[in-house]
């Protein structure tokens, strides 16, 4: 751009100067025209002898004809340049829009893909607290029930009472998450049905320790059952966990590529 600013300030300089001249040029002829010299005006202006040999001013008409040949040039080569000036603005103002779109296009990839690794970080977190709460539930369950059998202090029985719900109402909490953060799509589906068998088998476990519990204070059963029961059930459990657990590494795995493919602008075809 500062190139173009001293092009233009150039032009204009020449312009100035061949202004002045032509006006010089042009006021003489002004003045030989006054004086009633009209008809010696072509002689003054071309002629090589003159009227006479005080006056040799053939170089006039030469001037004069040189410098509107000059202004004329000077005038195209001006409308050229503000041409050529306003073609380079034009195409540096669709260079920076274009530059804009592509900038835009970049930030909004960029946005999604940390959307996505957002996304991914807390779906992560809410797996594992499944897993977890899964066993936690279960055991706050196997404690109360186990308090339950060998007829302990009431204070004691009310309190792992108290923890075996709130450990049930965070397996419940944590569940219902997990199915609003999980996409319902043909990818996902064996990864719903896993989270939902791991679910399903941690109700069914608590379940089936209570009922187990109930028997052996009717004295239907040994006590030696309920630990076959908690036993069996917390083996399944533990094989259901590790099969979510490896499905969710593969899909969150699959999900990252995605992700970096639109912070480096290699989009892959989204499968969800």
């Amino acid at each position: 751009m500062s190139k173009d600013r001293e092009r233009q300030r150039t032009i204009k300089l020449i312009e100035k100067v061949g202004s002045i001249i032509a006006f010089l040029d042009l006021s003489l002829v002004s003045i030989l025209l006054l004086h009633d010299h009209a008809y010696k005006l072509f002689h003054y202006l071309f002629s090589t002898n003159g009227p006479s040999d005080a006056y040799h001013f053939q170089w006039v008409g030469i001037t004069v004809f040189v410098t509107g040949l000059g202004l004329f040039i000077n005038d195209r080569q001006k409308k050229a340049d503000n041409k050529a000036i306003e073609n380079r603005r034009l195409e540096d103002n669709r260079k920076a829009a274009q530059q804009r779109r592509e900038d835009q296009k970049e930030a909004q990839q960029r946005l999604k893909a940390q959307s996505s690794i957002d996304w991914m970080d807390e779906f992560r977190h809410l797996v594992a607290e499944l897993s977890i709460v899964s066993f936690e539930a279960q055991e706050a369950a196997r404690g109360y029930n186990v308090f339950q059998i060998f007829k302990r202090s009431e204070e004691v029985r009310l309190e792992k009472l108290d923890e075996a719900r709130k450990q049930q109402f965070a397996l419940e909490k944590v569940h219902r998450l997990l199915y609003l953060y999980t996409p319902q799509s043909d990818t996902t589906k064996p990864l719903q049905k896993s989270i939902e068998a791991v679910f399903d088998k941690s109700k069914k476990n608590i379940a089936d320790m209570s009922s187990m519990a109930g028997k052996i204070l009717a004295e239907e059963k040994d006590k030696i059952e309920f630990m076959r029961v908690y036993d069996a059930g917390n083996k399944e459990l533990k094989q259901l966990n590790d099969n979510m657990i490896e499905l969710a590494s593969q899909y969150l795995g699959h999900e990252w590529q995605q992700a970096i493919g639109e912070l480096t602008g290699e989009t892959k075809s989204n499968n969800q």
